[in-house]
Formats: C-alpha cells, sequence, structure tokens
C-alpha cells in the first residue's frame, strides 16, 4: 500500500497550502510510510480505542484515501443502530435501516417538526437515543429531549411508529 501510493501521496501533501495542517500531515505520512500499522491504546473513560500516533487512522482523509484506494471501503454510518436492532430483535429498526432514509431524519420530522435548526434537532436526538442504547435512564433521555424547541412528550418519545 505505501510503496505502490506513496508518491502520490507526497504529491498530495506537497501540493497543500503551507501551513499547519500541511506540517501535521507531513509528519504523519512520514510515520505511516515507516510503519503504516496504527497503535492504539485505550482511555480513560471511552470503550474506544484511540491512535498512540499518527497512522491511517489520523492521517486527513484525503491521504488516507490515495493510500487505500485498492481497498473495500465500508460505510459504517449506522452500524450501532443495526447492532441493536439485531441484538434486541427490532425487526422494524433493521427494515427501517434497510431503506434508503437517514433514522435522523425522519426521527427529527417525527419529533422535532417545528423545529428551527433542524442540525441541532438532529444532534439532540441522536444524543437522547444512543444515551438509552448506553444505558441511560429514561430520565437522563427525557432531560437530553427536553432540548428540542418543543419537545415530545414521554410516551410520544418512546412510542414512535
Amino acid at each position: 500500500m505505501v510503496a505502490k501510493y506513496g508518491d502520490a501521496a507526497w504529491s498530495y501533501v506537497n501540493a497543500m497550502k503551507p501551513g499547519r495542517s500541511k506540517v501535521m500531515t507531513e509528519k504523519a505520512l512520514h510515520r505511516i510510510m515507516i510503519d503504516p500499522k496504527p497503535l492504539l491504546r485505550p482511555v480513560d473513560n471511552s470503550v474506544r480505542a484511540f491512535s498512540h500516533q499518527a497512522s491511517l487512522t489520523t492521517v486527513k482523509r484525503e491521504v488516507r484515501k490515495i493510500l487505500t484506494r485498492d481497498w473495500v471501503e465500508y460505510d459504517l454510518r449506522y452500524a450501532q443502530l443495526a447492532i441493536v436492532a439485531r441484538l434486541w430483535r427490532i425487526p422494524e429498526l433493521l427494515e427501517f435501516l434497510e431503506g434508503n432514509t437517514s433514522p435522523w431524519t425522519y426521527l427529527t420530522r417525527t419529533l422535532a417538526p417545528s423545529a428551527s435548526d433542524k442540525e441541532q434537532a438532529k444532534d439532540i436526538i441522536k444524543n437522547a437515543v444512543y444515551a438509552l442504547i448506553f444505558g441511560s435512564s429514561e430520565k437522563r433521555a427525557m432531560e437530553i429531549i427536553g432540548k428540542l424547541d418543543n419537545p415530545p412528550s414521554k410516551q410520544e418519545f418512546f412510542s414512535i411508529d
């Protein structure tokens, strides 16, 4: 990968505007050229692992796409919702996820139809849904939903069709 597309990646980086972003990208690409494997480490208060140093997981997306152009790419946009739908046996959610509509667009239209800022409403709804998925209480989810301009009732939030 690095040997095959390294020159193309360097061409992209060399064409970047001078500045901090270019310097950081140069450092990251240099590190990747030495050893492309990311070294991951856990961090406190998170279930995620983060790169310990510059790697394919931290370099600019455009450079990563150049270096990995032969790789198969998967869209994990709704992966957590799909896992939950399967594990918790929610066929309606699985069926919905197989369609072409964003669940967040649908939930925003359903739960916050009069929201003045649809993006902000979507973020609030996502936070509430993920809070529940990761073990938050109903009370906490409703506190989050309460940040909407005109929040739905508890009944409306927990019984979406």
